[in-house]
């Protein structure tokens, strides 16, 4: 069945922006004195149809798509111009519709129900994304629709199918590489480009059929499901908030372990085990010495199962990559090692009950747990609606840096035992996804791999909710809040550099002071830039600067290039810490050096002395 005809129903195409896909037809759909007319359409003023047409043309060649354009510039559309799209798919015989918006207004369901019911009658197969927020949205959630939402799924053609659940499918809508306007690529998330990919992959199916009859459409998804879950009517839901574990494993040994190790201390549980993939230069060495501390009695293994003797919780870390580059599913190959070894599982990735019902149902049968840090939309707007306390009247010391990983988590916790050591009471909003195991106050966790939900603009008021609500249920006498990333653009014109959530973050935890964390490698005046950012769009004041006692260089050979960390001598590194302090007149400190984590900390509690108090928001 050659030639299989699909029409994209979003806010058009920019054919300029195409690579894979080419348009059979492009029409804009709106009204003209009272009554919707088509007219030709070659814009996209959004970008969003011509990633969800691309991502088509990406994955099915073959197909002829055409693009009927029914938003405006702001992504609104009128349910009838929906209507009149779909009828015009009834009339030119398409095969697959694809359809990435939709409304909440149940006051629209039976219109959209009854066109949608027709186009099924005429053989049309409608692939409706659901509204991201997971809210009830049509024409997603019409019977005679398949509706679609993402999860974070690892191969571009993986389908999960639910037949007795209202959204039968799930395919990948995690962070991906979507094609935008005027050429532009855009790292997104969103159910919007599972559509596509299940639209795709029907069409590669009907493409290859040799009858001109289009098949059940449930029989179809069952064949092309790489999962199908028959009971959906009641999805496993994930196990037990948290893993209770007093003996810990690691796995791998990345950065974000490191801070485990260094700062072992800080945590409710002992580390009894580390493991790192075969052939990494620090297996069998001490995981403290290999970290230049003093020993700590356990050796990396080059085995999983091996270091999970004696754990009762695994500390899983990323393991995307790894797996990649292996060729398997690394995740599901660790957490099965887990619960072989009766040990929870604490994953920095989330371990998706949509995706693994099986791993899900095994933990619950053995009474385990398995865990990832998450700030899901049911929480955030349970916090949102809760009446708001007094305002935050403890200093809050916010960190922030110029770029990524600069060692800011890792000057938090130097802190934050600094500081109670010396008996102060300290409370802290944690960004990283480890910040639940050192027991912060508050986990946010937006950094690499986001688990917040909740959209940007909500960031501000839901971290102000928080901060006044852990001011009004505790006797803290400092907050600290560390940001992730870079805070000024690099180009304001890049969208790729932009940091945005940084400036969320920043305007929701509204420091007193700040301690910025930069490279050595920073220009003088993008350091002065971000000095003035942070003091004017937060009215806040920079106390010091701090450099990481690692240095990262570039390396090139042989045309390939790549980012290599050492050790800076002494020397250079006093000499670099000199001129930035004379450079911006302030103090500046090294985060490795634990004479200066003193200094700072004595910084830190001079600046807030018991006459200050935080401004009422």
């Amino acid at each position: 069945m050659p030639n299989i005809k699909v029409a994209v129903i979003d806010s058009g195409a920019d054919p300029l922006s195409l690579r894979h896909a080419q348009l059979h037809h492009s029409l804009r759909i709106k009204r003209q004195s009272g009554r919707f007319g088509f007219g030709r359409c070659l814009t996209d003023p959004i970008g969003h149809g011509t990633a969800c047409v691309e991502l088509i043309g990406r994955l099915a060649p073959s197909a002829q798509i055409s693009s009927l354009a029914i938003t405006d510039e702001h992504g609104s559309f009128e349910p009838e111009a929906l209507i009149q799209a779909i009828e015009w798919c009834i009339e030119k015989a398409i095969h697959v519709v694809s359809i990435s918006l939709g409304t909440t207004d149940s006051s629209q369901r039976a219109a959209l129900e009854r066109i949608c019911t027709k186009a099924n009658a005429a053989g049309l197969i409608i692939i409706a994304a659901v509204h991201n927020d997971g809210l009830v949205s049509f024409p997603a959630h019409c019977d005679a629709t398949i509706g679609v939402s993402g999860a974070s799924l690892v191969g571009e053609d993986e389908i999960i199918y639910r037949p007795n659940h209202p959204i039968q499918c799930v395919a990948r809508g995690d962070r991906q590489r979507v094609r935008w306007r005027q050429g532009e690529d855009r790292m997104i998330a969103g159910s919007s480009f599972a559509a596509p990919r299940v639209t795709a992959r029907i069409t590669r199916l009907l493409a290859e059929s040799t009858s001109p009859i289009v098949p059940n459409i449930h029989e179809l998804l069952g064949r092309i499901a790489t999962q199908v879950q028959p009971d959906a009517t009641a999805p496993e839901q994930p196990t037990s908030t948290k893993p209770i574990g007093a003996r810990a494993a690691l796995y791998p040994f990345t950065k974000e372990m490191h801070s485990l190790v260094r700062f072992r201390d800080l945590l409710a549980f002992e580390i009894v085990g580390v493991a790192d993939p075969p052939g990494r230069r620090c297996v069998g060495q001490d995981a403290g010495e290999v970290l230049r501390q003093s020993p700590m009695g356990v050796t990396i293994s080059a085995s999983l199962p091996n270091a999970l003797e004696g754990a009762d919780v695994l500390v899983l870390g990323y393991t995307g990559k790894l797996g990649d580059l292996q060729g398997r599913d690394a995740l599901r190959d660790a957490v099965t090692h887990a619960l072989d070894a009766k040990a929870s599982v604490f994953s920095f990735e989330s371990v998706d009950p949509v995706r693994y019902p099986d791993l899900h149902k095994r933990a619950r049968e053995q009474g385990l747990s398995l865990h990832s840090p998450r700030l899901s939309m049911e929480e955030a707007k349970r916090v949102l609606r809760m009446p708001q306390a007094a305002c935050v009247d403890r200093p809050v010391l916010g960190v922030f840096g110029t770029s990524s990983s600069q060692g800011k988590f890792t000057l938090q916790l130097a802190l934050r035992r600094s500081l109670m050591q010396e008996g102060y009471r300290v409370a802290q909003v944690g960004t990283e996804h480890h910040a639940e195991l050192f027991g912060l106050d508050v986990s946010f966790p937006m950094g690499y791999g986001s688990q917040v939900d909740l959209a940007l603009q909500h960031w501000p008021d839901y971290l102000d909710r928080r901060m006044r609500r852990l001011c009004s249920e505790s006797q803290h006498d400092l907050i600290i809040a560390g940001s992730q990333s870079g805070t000024v653009p690099y180009d304001v014109h890049d969208p790729r550099t932009l940091t945005l959530p940084s400036l969320a973050f920043l305007l929701g935890t509204k420091p007193d002071a700040c301690i910025l964390v930069v490279n050595a490698t920073d220009d003088d005046d993008y350091v002065r830039a971000t000095i003035a950012t942070l003091e004017s769009l937060a009215q806040t004041r920079v106390l010091s600067l701090a450099i990481s006692d690692q240095q990262r260089s570039a390396e090139i050979r042989h045309g390939r290039s790549w980012l290599k960390t050492s050790t800076p001598n002494k020397a250079n590194q006093q000499m670099h810490l000199e001129r930035l302090a004379q450079t911006h007149q302030l103090p500046a400190f090294c985060i490795g050096e634990s004479g200066d984590i003193l200094r700072l900390t004595k910084l830190v509690v001079s600046a807030f002395c018991p006459s200050q108090s935080k401004r009422a928001a």
